[in-house]
């Protein structure tokens, strides 16, 4: 998804804001304030059985002042979980197993705004502000399947949800930041500050298919395995407005310049970096060889199976579309690696397929006593 439209927005706003910064005044207050929190979805992302849940929000403030009054640039982004509820039966011995395929599980939003600020002195060492900044967000969305497999007497899978992100046209969303926020003066230059906001991203695009049983967590077998015969699939794109109330700890450093002709300060070549929320993400398998194709490069991250390694020793194999064994794993148990596979205790495995020709292929993981579990990609040229 290309973000460019939203550079060039922010760049605009910078030379907006840039040209307000040159401007003359008895006292010019010039604030950079850094800060993250926790984003709580509301409004109506709330569409069959499907929301967005809390997250968390980095944002940074560029703010200018004339006395009481100002003008702010807001950037930030926000990271927020999607939960999927079935309301299926929590035991019944019709559902064999659930399986989720998830590539991202969060929405991505990243939003700017501009607008006017007032500032009012609480106490010496407190002072309030309110800001209303008007803006643009985009999205990137998360993209996930949950999988059902049943037994006798339907013996089949089922997809009970499925994104399909490829039906939405990427587009720029008007959006609104009310906001507050008080500030604790710690010296003469910074301040430490608690901030409320309210974001509301208007007409976003959302589209999934899920299968419409009407399902709930009192079904017996049989009931269920009528519902799931016969439930239709349903696919749309949906449009709504995406809304959080962000809460968050920020620090702000100030400068001040009260000559006539103030300079311009010049940026800090310092930046921040997001690594330390990024976590590397790994894949279920599934019990059935069958679904989409995931993408992967250089390693494949996998969760193997719960109790997989219950009566004996599991092995995996990955075979290509020839139905050729391109890469035999001995031993699979945990704390246990090679110079092609590595597992930690919890079981999650990390696979060496840096050298694999672009195509299509399948991992297997098996053991005597217990089925194979599958786990379908794919590498591009």
């Amino acid at each position: 998804m290309s973000l460019r439209p939203s550079f060039r927005l922010a760049l605009s706003l910078l030379i907006f804001l840039n040209g307000f910064l040159s401007l003359r005044g008895q006292q010019n207050i010039f604030c950079i304030r850094p800060s993250a929190g926790l984003s709580i979805p509301t409004g109506d992302y709330k569409t069959q059985n499907i929301s967005a849940k809390n997250g968390i929000t980095i944002a940074l403030d560029i703010d200018k002042f004339w006395g009481k009054f100002g003008l702010g640039l807001y950037s930030s982004l926000n990271f927020n979980g999607t939960q999927f509820d079935d309301h299926l039966p929590a035991v019944n011995s019709l559902i064999e197993s659930k399986s989720s395929i998830i590539n991202r599980e969060s929405w991505k939003q990243f939003l700017f705004g501009l607008g006017p600020i007032y500032k009012s002195k609480l106490s010496e060492k407190l002072d309030l502000e309110l800001s209303f900044k008007v803006g643009f967000s985009r999205f990137i969305y998360p993209d996930f399947r949950e999988v059902i497999q049943t037994g006798n007497p339907l013996n089949q899978s089922f997809t009970l949800f499925e994104t399909r992100n490829q039906d939405v046209k990427d587009k720029l969303n008007l959006a609104t930041i009310p906001a507050m926020r008080i500030n604790f003066k710690a010296s003469e230059k910074v301040n430490i500050s608690f901030g409320v906001n309210y974001i509301s991203s208007m007409g976003v695009l959302h589209s999934y298919k899920y299968l419409d049983g009407g399902f709930n967590p009192g079904m017996s077998e049989a009931q269920l395995a009528t519902v799931l015969h016969n439930a239709p699939t349903n696919t749309g794109v949906w449009k709504c407005d995406f809304k959080t109330i962000g809460f968050s700890l920020g620090l702000g450093i100030k400068l001040e310049n009260e000559k006539a002709n103030p300079k311009v300060m010049g940026s800090s070549d310092s930046t921040q970096t997001l690594s330390h929320l990024i976590q590397p993400q790994y894949y279920v398998m599934l019990s059935q060889n069958s679904g989409n194709y995931i993408e992967a490069r250089s390693y494949l991250r996998i969760e193997l199976p719960k109790n997989i390694h219950v009566g004996g020793r599991p092995i995996g194999r990955i075979m290509n579309a020839q139905q050729q064994e391109i890469l035999t794993l001995n031993d699979l148990a945990p704390n246990q690696k090679s110079d092609k596979h590595e597992i930690d205790t919890d079981g999650r495995m990390s696979i060496d397929i840096q050298g694999f020709a672009p195509g299509r292929y399948v991992l297997i993981v098996h053991s005597e006593v217990n089925p194979a579990f599958y786990f379908r990609f794919r590498i591009k040229k």
